[in-house]
């Protein structure tokens, strides 16, 4: 009996430690994702923070280039994520294209490649700045707020688990009950058959008995008439005897 306790003990243990790894790594990844989104929107904010009119001192960008830019739609350093250059069909000449947040290419008309270069160059050092001041860690509030989902989770887990036991325990209970109310209807139905039987094999023996004395009556009657019929013949006569069984006198 303290074997299966023990051992029902260490499957249980064993489970709720399954359970602790699992949802560990589900912390672990739920704290990666706040902390990305984190990141994802300070540098989102740095970015949109440095505005084009900041690249008045860049070389080869001025204030033509710049309302140039603005009338295009790129007011920060948010609203272009690369550079790239092609040629143009017409002279082959180098043109540079920006790269929009939703992938689009615009080209600007009279930004070359130097000046985009210099742009391309600026917004790769507000990234910089903005991903070495971009958090590391997550606030102690949400952490611990991640945390507390983590222990509910777990709770609430262990919580099933007990239910869904107490529940197959009375499951369990329930059909053990009707195996022994069916065990005990087929032993009264048992005792019922052997009962019946045996009464009916003393009623057999019984009418045997009285059939067995009804043929030995019938014998011993049927040897008495025998022998007083001879030994009436023997008294009357064959003629005599023979007239009175034909006319009764």
């Amino acid at each position: 009996m303290q074997a299966r306790i023990d051992a029902k003990l260490d499957r249980r243990t064993a489970q709720v430690a399954r359970w602790k790894a699992e949802l560990r790594a589900r912390e672990e990844k739920l704290v990666g994702e706040a902390l990305d989104r984190m990141v994802r929107a300070h540098l989102d904010a740095e970015l949109r923070r440095a505005s084009i009119l900041d690249t008045h001192d860049l070389p080869d960008i001025g204030a033509r280039t710049i309302v140039t830019l603005l009338d295009a739609g790129v007011r920060t350093s948010a609203d272009f994520t690369a550079v790239v250059f092609g040629r143009d069909r017409t002279d082959g000449s180098r043109v540079a294209t920006f790269v929009r947040p939703n992938g689009l290419h615009l080209r600007v008309p009279g930004v070359g490649e130097a000046q985009a270069t210099a742009l391309a160059d600026w917004r790769a050092a507000v990234e910089r700045r903005a991903r070495s001041s971009a958090p590391t860690a997550l606030p102690p509030q949400r952490l611990a707020q991640v945390r507390a989902g983590t222990v509910a989770r777990l709770a609430r887990r262990i919580d099933r688990s007990e239910r869904a036991q107490d529940w197959a325990r009375w499951d369990m209970d329930r059909l053990r009950g009707r195996a022994a109310d069916e065990r005990r209807s087929i032993t009264a139905e048992r005792r019922r058959h052997r009962t019946e039987s045996r009464r009916e094999r003393a009623g057999l023996v019984q009418r045997q008995k009285q059939l067995a004395g009804a043929e030995a009556e019938w014998l011993r009657v049927s040897g008495e008439l025998t022998a007083a019929k001879a030994e009436s013949r023997r008294a009357l006569g064959v003629r005599t005897y023979l007239r009175f069984v034909v006319t009764g006198r």
